[in-house]
Parts: C-alpha cells; sequence; structure tokens
C-alpha cells in the first residue's frame, strides 16, 4: 500500500541530490537508508516482528469488516 506525504520542495531537491550520490533507485530508498543509518530502524522490516507476513490488499478488506 503506497501513501504520500507532503514535503517542501528544498526538501524534494534534497533528497534528490541524495538519491544521485547514493546511486539509490528512489527517494525511498534514500529515506530508508537514513533512517536505518540512524540506528533507530532495524534493516530488516524496519523492526517490525519478522514473523508477521507482508501486508496484501485483501487484508485491508479484511480490516474493514466490523
Amino acid at each position: 500500500m503506497d501513501t504520500t506525504i507532503a514535503i517542501k520542495e528544498n526538501t524534494l531537491q534534497i533528497l534528490s541530490n541524495l538519491k544521485d550520490k547514493m546511486k539509490a533507485r528512489s527517494v525511498e530508498e534514500v529515506i530508508i537508508r537514513i533512517l536505518q543509518k540512524s540506528g533507530n530502524i532495524s534493516k530488516t522490516r524496519f523492526g517490525l516482528n519478522s514473523k508477521l507476513k507482508k501486508f496484501q490488499e485483501k487484508d485491508r478488506a479484511n480490516a474493514h469488516e466490523l
């Protein structure tokens, strides 16, 4: 599931420059690498329970059932 975030134009420019410098495939990859280097995020599943399955679209429907 994708999510959109709002950032200022100059922040996007900084991230884009870092993307080129880091030879990253996307701005998202740049953000993930920065978070991992900060030491606060695990490299695998970003600190989540490693036994959790990847979220799928069918899970969204199940989450909305009451």
